[in-house]
């Protein structure tokens, strides 16, 4: 059931571990909660340069499928027809950064997927890479599935501490009771946050209201 605060939003971005989203796509199609939102990205996307008809209706899309065969990853967002923006991948070797800048409400957003097992270092270096390319003057926002453990999560929250952004989500994002799922934000408290069901995924969807 969709929260009542959420109905009440008019802004709200969504991130989703899918597990497949063209074995899921139309679970995502007839989610209710994620025809509230304006932008949705989802990663584990599990597609190739072969799959095509990938579209959700009155929704744009940006795909950052990380190889042209089919692997277990791969980044998509969906940004709301109306709503203009600019996207860029800002991969690494093993880290899929997919930066997105909305253009009114003027918002940046880095979605992250960081595979499990990924070493600290090769995570920070994406995360700096992506953070210089972005003004984090502006209000941004760094979404995604970090896989973290209990000293990279540590390693993880001060990292971007330093960079002036804070760590929101507070309950578990798995079915296994773990929080990996995460949202940064680098300003004050936002409208409101939470987490979905899911009944498709391992993972459960992360969201934020501008």
């Amino acid at each position: 059931m969709m929260p009542q605060s959420m109905k009440q939003m008019t802004f709200i971005i969504c991130f989703h571990n899918a597990q497949s989203i063209k074995l899921h796509k139309d679970d995502i199609i007839a989610e209710r909660n994620f025809a509230s939102c304006s932008v949705l990205i989802f990663v584990e996307t599990k597609l190739s340069a072969k799959d095509c008809d990938i579209n959700l209706p009155a929704f744009n899309v940006h795909r950052n499928d990380f190889s042209n065969q089919h692997s277990p990853y791969g980044t998509i967002v969906f940004v709301k027809s109306a709503l203009s923006f600019n996207s860029q991948r800002l991969n690494t070797p093993s880290v899929e950064v997919t930066f997105v800048q909305i253009a009114e409400p003027k918002v940046n957003i880095l979605a992250v997927y960081s595979r499990p097992k990924e070493t600290w270092r090769n995570l920070k270096q994406a995360l700096e890479a992506a953070l210089y390319t972005v003004d984090t003057n502006e209000k941004t926002i760094v979404i995604g599935d970090f896989n973290t453990n209990s000293i990279t999560y540590v390693q993880l929250c001060s990292f971007m501490q330093d960079h002036s952004f804070s760590q929101i989500i507070n309950e578990p994002t798995t079915n296994n009771s773990t929080t990996i799922d995460l949202i940064f934000i680098n300003y004050e408290q936002p409208k409101d946050f939470g987490v979905l069901d899911s009944y498709y995924s391992h993972h459960k969807p992360v969201w934020i209201a501008l």
